[in-house]
């Protein structure tokens, strides 16, 4: 399979959706994909679970992909993370510039 090019991933993307300002981990904004490390620091518990989820649906909404990556992901599966990451992108690019 040839290796796709698009631009590096941008850290710390504002997205702004219907009045609400979010910041991606990672973003891809060319193609609406965002990349989200998620941590027991900061999506635990039942206000950050509903706050994630209110967040998700939002950027859904918006026609944003996002893909959640823990740390053991990411750093013990570093080839299947970006494996993952090259299929959304070829995923997003087909289905909004098709």
């Amino acid at each position: 399979m040839k290796p796709i090019r698009y631009s590096a991933a941008v850290p710390d993307h504002e997205v702004t959706v219907a009045g609400s300002r979010f910041f991606l981990d990672f973003a891809f904004p060319e193609v609406k994909l965002g990349i989200e490390c998620q941590s027991v620091r900061w999506h635990l518990g039942d206000e950050a679970l509903r706050r994630d989820s209110a967040r998700m649906r939002k950027l859904s909404l918006a026609a944003w992909m996002i893909l959640p990556y823990c740390w053991d992901e990411v750093v013990f599966d570093p080839a299947g993370v970006r494996r993952e990451i090259e299929d959304a992108l070829r995923l997003r690019s087909a289905t909004l510039f098709s």
